[in-house]
């Protein structure tokens, strides 16, 4: 995530949200998503497939139970938890590369980050629903410059080595001063792991590092339940 507040605001955005599914606390933390999204109007249909082979380093994140390509250097490890929003997702894997390093709020990242949402005692849980309600979380959250307008650029039911899953990708435009991008894509791909939590991954990519568009959509195509 392109994130423009200091570790200190990361800590309290965690706290403040907080995040179901994180070991075996299943609290009301995560309930506005539950409320908000409900059960899917069809049962998903799960058809596990032997993960492709692939010889190219990995990460693979317990907790999402996804893993995906790592680009390696010069992208560095993500070491930090962010949960943007009330919605109860969590972020604290994946990969960032500084692409501005003096903003009015310090440096500004393009990431690859894995994550997870609790989304309540659904059976069926609504992918479509969730994948919308992340990212219009995500989007609205402390991690981009205010205000900003959002214009969608895919939505489409997709499968993660035969587990369903749902993409959205959408573009924001923004005008701060002190900022050299202008705007973002942002990718959102929520996974239906069949564990507590779904799996989530995360990319936001400034339109002044569009090189690294190319990146995302690789480690979209390498993604794997794990």
């Amino acid at each position: 995530m392109a994130m423009r507040t200091g570790r200190a605001v990361l800590v309290l955005a965690l706290l403040a949200a907080g995040c179901s599914g994180i070991g075996d606390d299943k609290s009301s933390s995560a309930a506005p998503l539950s409320d908000v999204c409900g059960e899917a109007a069809k049962p998903t249909t799960i058809r596990p497939v032997a993960p492709r082979a692939d010889s190219r380093d990995r990460i693979t994140d317990s907790g999402s139970h996804l893993s995906y390509l790592d680009a390696g250097p010069p992208w560095q490890p993500w070491s930090q938890a962010i949960s943007p929003g009330h919605l109860g997702a969590l972020f604290n894997t994946g990969y960032y590369i500084v692409t501005d390093s003096s903003t009015p709020n310090g440096e500004y990242f393009a990431s690859v980050l894995s994550g997870r949402v609790y989304p309540g005692q659904q059976s069926n849980p609504d992918l479509e629903c969730i994948a919308q309600q992340v990212s219009e979380d995500l989007r609205t959250g402390n991690a981009y410059p205010t205000p900003n307008q959002r214009t969608d650029v895919a939505a489409r039911a997709m499968s993660v080595n035969g587990y369903p899953a749902y993409l959205i990708r959408y573009n924001i435009e923004y005008h701060a001063k002190g900022y050299e991008a202008t705007g973002e894509t942002i990718t959102v791909v929520v996974v239906e792991t069949r564990q507590s939590d779904l799996g989530i991954l995360y990319t936001s990519i400034p339109n002044n590092a569009t090189e690294y568009n190319r990146l995302v959509d690789q480690v979209i195509a390498s993604l794997q339940v794990a």
